[in-house]
């Protein structure tokens, strides 16, 4: 969706998709080097303020600063990470204001048309009253986040209202949260550039500079790793010390899992035990400096009762995750295997407790949800195509789309070890993840740049035509002969595909014709010299 911006300096008008406007906008409504959650809240609230204006925005206090030349890799973050979220009030886009400092307390008594702003104590009072106090204190937002609050929770502080993707399919692409779990590297993994993926006993190299990687390693058997839980806060210290070297010689991994599918989760008195490590186990890695996901809990677990006895590990910790299968289907017994986590959600609001950013580190289809032992959807039975896969894995994206709580998903399994083979995600399953994955904000691109690069590509490698591609209906009607097709290519995190023509009376040009993978009725060409 775009919107118009009049620079006030030159008097001319902008027009610019949302999310680009953004990256002008929040770095100077919120100080790039304030918390992410607040960032994120500014995010939202700028956004919605944005596109609840008629008319063309000021580029001043009038309406938000814009400022282009202010950008920042953290705000960018920000904006990415809560692409195209606005805020609702009975169904209708209203304008989220905010100011910097409320002074102790926020208004939101100016009429009845504006009942989606809240009366509330804010943490902001030792800040003085800097603005209109209605809506989004920003100083008490960063306090909040500070403590640890999740942007969604800090947006409903200060606002009677729904916050959700904006729905048009037509202009705006909702984000995949779909990734993938590697259990060793295979050649072809650095090819795929995701913003997340989970490795197993990761190494000291990053393949995929740029991107989050949740970590976790493989440290004993499963008896030794459930002792460990069922000792509580001094099981913590043991395994963490074990662990501690191993964290360290893997600076580049964003955010770390402790032991994998805790059990026996049956017995209450292990949960208890369990409980307590992992509550240790958030001050310990927090003490050392890192940063921590509890749970990694198996299908089904914790139960709705269970949940809360976890309240305060979730309180400190940075994410959480389960693992989440279905079979024959992931939709077979929805609700209970997968989208189990909605009912855990819906405990923890119900007991008020804090719900981090839920990251689902497992998923797919695995037999031993249906008594047939554990084979993955290579083995199922009945049998299930690597394109009935993939649009069960299309089926799951779109459910934890709808939820702004789960952070990302991860396939099981790249890369894997002889037992897990059926599970396989292979290059193909793997480019597809990419392929669909859409990038929530699309960064300014160096054309000449990307130009260089796509027609040095085509110089590269040449594979055979596809004489019914969106490429050679393009370039059909302008008398263009082909000179082959390359494989596609990534580009800063896009995939592109290209194609190299040529004209029959002037062999000493190529055109370059190109798009974004998928974007086909969006293809565009360059000349570049023979």
């Amino acid at each position: 969706m775009n919107i118009r911006v009049r620079i006030t300096a030159t008097g001319q008008v902008l027009t610019l998709d949302i999310e680009e406007y953004l990256r002008g906008v929040v770095p100077n409504e919120s100080p790039a080097s304030w918390p992410m959650e607040e960032l994120k809240a500014q995010a939202v609230a700028a956004r919605t303020y944005a596109l609840a204006q008629t008319g063309i925005l000021a580029d001043d206090e009038r309406s938000q600063v814009y400022r282009p030349n202010s950008m920042n890799p953290r705000t960018d973050e920000a904006i990415r990470m809560t692409h195209s979220i606005v805020g609702r009030y009975q169904g209708a886009i209203k304008p989220m204001f905010f100011s910097a400092s409320c002074g102790g307390v926020t208004l939101g008594t100016w009429g009845p048309w504006l009942k989606h702003l809240t009366n509330c104590p804010c943490k902001a009072a030792g800040y003085g009253t800097n603005g209109h106090q209605q809506g989004m204190c920003q100083q008490g937002a960063r306090v909040l986040a500070t403590q640890g609050m999740y942007y969604t929770d800090i947006l409903n502080t200060y606002y009677n209202m729904s916050f959700s993707p904006l729905n048009e399919a037509a202009t705006v692409t909702p984000p995949s949260k779909i990734s993938i779990q590697y259990q060793t590297i295979p050649a072809w993994a650095n090819q795929i550039k995701l913003p997340w993926q989970k490795v197993i006993d990761p190494g000291g190299t990053d393949t995929w500079p740029g991107s989050k990687t949740v970590g976790r390693f493989w440290v004993e058997d499963d008896n030794q790793i459930n002792k460990y839980l069922a000792l509580g806060a001094p099981g913590a210290d043991q395994y963490f010390n074990r662990c501690l070297p191993m964290y360290r010689s893997a600076p580049w991994i964003y955010v770390w899992e402790g032991p994998n599918e805790p059990q026996p989760m049956s017995d209450n008195l292990y949960v208890v035990a369990s409980a307590a490590f992992w509550s240790r186990y958030v001050d310990l890695m927090h003490g050392a400096g890192l940063k921590v996901c509890i749970g990694s809990w198996g299908v089904t677990w914790p139960h709705v009762d269970q949940i809360t006895l976890f309240k305060d590990a979730l309180t400190k910790t940075d994410y959480w995750s389960t693992h989440e299968y279905g079979a024959p289907t992931m939709q077979s017994s929805s609700g209970d295997n997968c989208l189990h986590y909605r009912r855990l959600i819906a405990a923890l609001r119900a007991a008020s407790c804090r719900v981090p950013p839920l990251l689902i580190t497992e998923c797919g289809i695995d037999g031993g949800c249906a008594g047939q032992g554990g084979c993955g959807w290579r083995m199922i039975v009945p049998a299930t195509s690597r394109e009935q896969y993939q649009a069960q894995i299309a089926w799951y994206n779109t459910e934890t789309l709808k939820d702004y709580e789960v952070e990302q998903v991860f396939l099981f399994v790249a890369g894997p070890k002889p037992l897990w083979v059926s599970f396989v995600i292979d290059e193909v399953l793997a480019r597809w993840v990419m392929n669909t994955h859409a990038f929530p904000v699309t960064f300014p691109v160096d054309q000449a740049a990307l130009e260089k690069f796509l027609g040095d590509h085509c110089q590269k490698t040449i594979i055979p035509l596809d004489k019914n591609s969106a490429f050679q209906k393009f370039a059909q009607p302008r008398g263009w002969l082909p000179a082959g097709l390359c494989p596609d290519i990534v580009y800063n995190s896009v995939m592109y595909s290209v194609q190299p023509y040529r004209s029959p009376n002037d062999t000493s040009v190529q055109y370059i014709v190109w798009c974004k993978t998928g974007d086909w009725g969006n293809v565009k060409f360059f000349i570049r010299s023979n």
